[in-house]
């Protein structure tokens, strides 16, 4: 089993039985919204099916609990360091906003490009501004 967070799975459907999307070229701008769009591989949207059929709904309830437990850590860790304060805790996704309290970090003000390049620098862990 793996996870791929940030992938987008999905299908579109239209029905457009007036022709109103075909004369706004929408299929034509869903289009190329999917092609320069990062997502995944047409082979894995293929797969999605069988993927979703054969695996237990305890596999998922596992998984979730762990990203939880997982989120839930960062929150807290990122919280209790001085000069960072949780801007918006993660609902539903892979990522969480962190403000930067000014004055609190040392030649850094509020400049999150600055901090991102310093605590890569310093940590090796990758932030995006």
């Amino acid at each position: 089993r793996w996870l791929a967070p940030g992938w987008r799975l999905g299908w579109v459907a239209l029905h457009d039985a007036d022709g109103i999307f075909a004369s706004a070229k929408v299929s034509e701008t869903l289009l190329k919204l999917c092609q320069v769009s990062l997502g995944p591989s047409a082979p894995l949207q293929a797969a999605l099916p069988d993927i979703l059929k054969t695996t237990s709904a305890s596999w998922y309830a596992g998984v979730l609990r762990a990203l939880k437990e997982s989120a839930d850590c960062c929150v807290r860790r990122c919280s209790s360091i001085v000069g960072l304060e949780v801007a918006s805790e993660p609902q539903g996704a892979m990522y969480f906003m962190v403000r930067l309290q000014e004055g609190a970090l040392q030649g850094i003000g509020t400049d999150d490009v600055a901090f991102a390049r310093q605590v890569l620098q310093e940590e090796s862990v990758a932030v995006l501004p």
